[in-house]
């Protein structure tokens, strides 16, 4: 597993596995399901090369743009790692808040994420759409404002 890095400095795997922390969740790719989601496809796909990318948000419900900086967060480094590997594939995967996070970044928004009753706010698409045809799939789980 590597850890958060520039795209830049990223080899060109076969696939990326970016995976967006729940609310709270502990660990870098977060430890109820990111570790589980980023394991499962390492052993599915072998002998291809999987790396994995821990999307950088706060996952906590007191910071009211964590979905906003987990979708910045995911999706700048996935369409510059598609510009620099253009082979590579990508699976991204949340769970919980994390889950809006990829939710929101493929363009496949659930709705309004609600950060206070009174206000909403949307998080737009942000894939490349060059960058979401190479999305293989998409593991959401737990998702908010789905609810």
């Amino acid at each position: 597993m590597r850890q958060s890095l520039s795209p830049a400095a990223l080899a060109c795997t076969d696939v990326d596995v970016s995976v967006a922390r729940g609310t709270f969740e502990p660990g870098a790719l977060g430890l109820f399901v990111g570790d589980a989601v980023h394991a499962a496809v390492q052993s599915r796909l072998q002998p291809r090369s999987v790396s994995s990318y821990a999307v950088n948000h706060p996952a906590d419900l007191s910071e009211p743009a964590s979905v906003q900086q987990g979708n910045r967060d995911l999706a700048d480094p996935v369409t510059s790692q598609a510009a620099a590997c253009p082979r590579q594939r990508f699976v991204p995967a949340g769970y919980s808040q994390g889950a809006s996070v990829v939710d929101n970044s493929i363009g496949t928004s659930c709705g309004p994420l609600w950060t206070t009753r009174s206000s909403p706010q949307r998080t737009p698409a942000s894939f490349h759409p060059g960058s979401r045809r190479r999305s293989r799939t998409s593991a959401a789980s737990g998702i908010p404002s789905a609810s």
